[in-house]
C-alpha cells in the first residue's frame, strides 16, 4: 500500500492570519484531510476519493499561505488517493483513474 505524508522543513506558525484571525495548525490539517476525501468541489455527502494527496496539499497551501514559508514537502507517491482500489492501481503504475489538478 502507497503511503504519503506531508512534512515540513520549518517551524509553522501557531495561528495564521491569511485563513482567519484565529486559524491554527489544526485547522490546515483538518484543510488537507477534507479536500483530500471531498475533492475540489466539497459539499456534504460528495466525497470524491479520485483527487490526489498532492492535490490536498497544494489547495492547502494556496488558502493557509503561512504553511509554505515552513517548507513543505511531500513524501511517498503524488498521485495517492482516498480509495482503496485505486491505491492498489498506483501500487502498480497505473495513474488513469487520479485528478491531479
Amino acid at each position: 500500500m502507497n503511503l504519503e505524508e506531508s512534512f515540513f522543513l520549518g517551524k509553522l506558525p501557531q495561528f495564521m492570519p491569511s485563513a482567519g484571525p484565529s486559524a491554527t495548525t489544526a485547522d490546515a490539517a483538518e484543510f488537507v484531510d477534507q479536500t483530500w476525501v471531498y475533492g475540489q468541489n466539497q459539499y456534504p455527502g460528495g466525497c470524491n476519493p479520485n483527487y490526489s494527496y498532492s492535490f490536498a496539499v497544494r489547495a492547502c497551501l494556496g488558502v493557509y499561505t503561512e504553511t509554505g514559508t515552513a517548507g513543505a514537502v511531500v513524501a511517498g507517491d503524488p498521485m495517492c488517493v482516498y480509495n482503496a482500489g485505486q491505491d492498489e492501481q498506483l501500487r502498480v503504475g497505473n495513474y488513469s483513474g487520479v485528478l491531479d489538478n
